[in-house]
């Protein structure tokens, strides 16, 4: 992807006890802002967990960032850092980066718990120790 027009992604998680990440949602670019959606296969798992109890509770229904957030601070938080967005931005000079770009570009093989990807036939790297 090398232009921001990217307008959805599915968002992997890893659950507690799993060898494979599954997808926990969708993440879909409007108005400006990044809503979130939990998968209706995610919330009937006996492991599932909300991102946050706050923000992001696991029931059905798709929320809106609160406040003057763009994108839900639990999921922003997985995104790249300052330098990971230079990196971005150097990779892709001619890309205006929105926050789902950023998720979206940078790689697998990295710590976080959730993982986003452009469609449900990538799956994401798995993190060997």
């Amino acid at each position: 992807m090398t232009t921001s027009n990217a307008t959805t992604a599915f968002v992997w998680i890893w659950v507690l006890g799993a060898v494979e990440p599954v997808v926990a949602g969708r993440l879909e670019k409007q108005d400006g802002y990044l809503l979130f959606t939990y998968g209706q296969s995610y919330r009937a798992l006996s492991s599932a967990m909300a991102f946050s109890p706050v923000e992001l509770p696991l029931q059905a229904g798709t929320f809106e960032p609160m406040g003057t957030n763009t994108v839900h601070p639990c999921l922003r938080d997985a995104t790249p850092d300052a330098w990971g967005r230079r990196v971005v931005a150097y990779k892709y000079p001619r890309l205006a980066a929105d926050e789902l770009d950023f998720m979206l570009l940078s790689s697998s093989d990295r710590m976080a718990i959730h993982n986003t990807l452009p469609s449900l036939a990538r799956r994401p790297i798995p993190i060997m120790w």
